[in-house]
C-alpha cells in the first residue's frame, strides 16, 4: 500500500477515496457528467482534478490505474479509456446493468410473512425490490433465494446497488429458489488449515475415498467382518451422488472484477480425491466456530485451532431424485494450528483417509473439486499480501 513520505507525494488511499466521491456522487464538483452507465472519460477526469487541484499533488493517469489497482474489491471498472463506480451511485439517472457473466449466482431478501404471500400470489417479485448479496444466515422470517444470473441470462435486468441488486421488472415464480415446494436451505462451514508463513507456506488437504471403501476399512481395523450388503438401486445411488451434482452455479470475482463460474463435480481417482474439511453448522454455532469444530474433527486434532480470516463462500443449488431443491452455503475460513506439527486421525469414518500439507501454490492444482480452487487462491492471495 502507498503511504506518502510527504503530504505532496502520490497517495492511493486519497486517491481512491476522491475517485468514489466523483464518480459516484459529485463530478460536477470538477465539472463532469457521468454516461447513464457511469462512465466518464479517463483522462478528463485527471485533467479536471488537477486543474481544480483536487489534491497535494499532480496526478498521472498511471497513478489512477495504481490507486485502482490497490483498492481491490472491483470497486472501479476501467474500459477502453473510460472509468467508473461498480455501484453505490447517487447522480441521478444513473442506471448500471449487469452482464449476465458478473452477476453472482445468487441475491437474497427477507420477506415478512404479507410480502411472501403478496409475492406467490402474483407470480412474481416485483420490480424495484432491493435484493442483498450478503446471505441472512438466521432469520425468522422468509429468506428468498434468487436466481439472479439465470433469470438475467434470460433477459431480466438488474440494476447494482451498494449492498445488492435492484430488478427493474417482476422477477417471475420459476427464479425464486425459495419459494418452491419442498424447498431446503443448509448452511455449513469448511476451513483451509495453514501452517509456516510465506513462500513456505502450507495447506491441509483431506484426501477422501468412497465411504463403502473406508466402512470396510474401518470394520477391519475393529476385527469385525463386513456383513453382504444388497446392491443399491439406482435411486439409492443417486441420493448418495446428489452432494456432487454439478451446481446451478458457483463462481468468484476475478481480479477485473468480472464473475467466473466454477463446476463443482469432482472425479475420483486411484488414490481417493483432495479435498477441503468441512461439515453442517450445529444448534447455535456461527459458521467460524463450525469451521473450527469441523477442521478439528475431520483431521482428528486435539490442538488449539484459531481463525485467521474470513476467505468466502461457495453457494449452489441442486435437486435430490426426490425433486427436493436445496440450496446450499458453504462458508469457508483460513485457519491457523498453535502445533505446527500436529498428530493427525482422520475421520475414518467420514470418508477420510488421510492430510496432507501441500505447499501453496500446489495445493490450488491438487485440489480434487474446481470450485474449491478459488477458495485456496483467495486463502494464498490473503497470506501472500498479508504475510499472514
Amino acid at each position: 500500500m502507498s503511504v506518502p513520505s510527504n503530504p505532496g507525494a502520490f497517495d492511493a488511499i486519497k486517491v481512491s477515496k476522491l475517485l468514489a466521491f466523483l464518480l459516484r456522487h459529485r463530478p460536477d464538483t470538477v465539472g463532469l457528467t457521468l454516461e447513464t452507465e457511469g462512465w466518464v472519460e479517463l483522462a478528463a477526469l485527471v485533467r479536471e482534478i488537477n486543474a481544480r487541484q483536487r489534491l497535494p499533488f499532480e496526478l498521472a493517469v498511471a497513478q489512477v490505474l495504481t490507486a485502482v489497482a490497490e483498492s481491490g474489491n472491483g470497486r472501479f471498472e476501467l474500459l477502453e479509456g473510460k472509468i467508473r463506480a461498480r455501484s453505490g451511485h447517487s447522480v441521478p439517472g444513473i442506471r448500471i446493468t449487469r452482464d449476465p457473466s458478473e452477476l453472482d449466482d445468487f441475491a437474497f431478501a427477507v420477506l415478512t410473512p404479507r410480502e411472501q404471500e403478496a409475492i406467490v400470489a402474483s407470480g412474481a417479485l416485483p420490480a424495484g425490490r432491493p435484493l442483498t448479496l450478503e446471505e441472512p444466515l438466521f432469520h425468522d422470517d422468509h429468506v428468498l433465494v434468487v436466481e439472479v444470473a439465470r433469470a438475467n441470462r434470460q433477459g431480466i435486468g438488474f440494476q447494482a446497488q451498494p449492498e445488492g441488486l435492484i430488478p427493474l421488472e417482476a422477477v417471475p415464480l420459476k427464479y425464486l429458489l425459495s419459494l418452491r415446494p419442498g424447498f431446503t436451505r443448509q448452511i455449513s462451514a469448511g476451513g483451509v488449515l495453514m501452517r509456516g508463513r510465506e513462500p513456505d507456506v502450507e495447506f491441509a488437504l483431506i484426501r477422501t475415498r468412497p465411504r463403502k471403501e473406508t466402512r470396510r476399512m474401518l470394520l477391519e481395523d475393529l476385527g469385525i467382518e463386513d456383513e453382504p450388503r444388497e446392491k443399491p438401486d439406482r435411486r439409492s445411488e443417486d441420493r448418495r451422488r446428489e452432494d456432487s451434482s454439478p451446481p446451478s452455479g458457483v463462481e468468484r470475482r476475478t481480479s477485473s472484477g468480472r464473475r467466473r463460474r466454477q463446476r463443482r463435480s469432482g472425479r475420483w481417482g486411484p488414490d481417493g480425491r483432495l479435498e477441503l474439511p468441512k461439515g453442517k453448522l450445529e444448534a447455535g454455532e456461527t459458521p467460524a466456530q463450525a469451521a473450527v469444530r469441523e477442521v478439528r474433527e475431520e483431521l482428528g486434532i486435539s490442538d488449539r485451532v484459531e481463525v485467521v480470516d474470513q476467505l468466502a463462500a461457495n453457494r449452489y443449488a441442486f435437486r435430490t431424485p426426490e425433486g427436493k431443491a436445496i440450496f446450499k452455503t458453504v462458508h469457508y475460513f483460513l485457519l491457523r494450528c498453535d502445533n505446527p506439527t500436529p498428530d493427525f486421525e482422520p475421520a475414518l469414518a467420514e470418508g477420510i483417509v488421510g492430510v496432507e500439507w501441500i505447499r501453496g501454490r500446489d495445493a490450488i492444482s491438487e485440489v480434487a473439486f474446481p470450485n474449491l480452487r478459488p477458495i485456496l487462491e483467495a486463502a494464498w492471495e490473503l497470506v501472500h499480501r498479508k504475510g499472514a
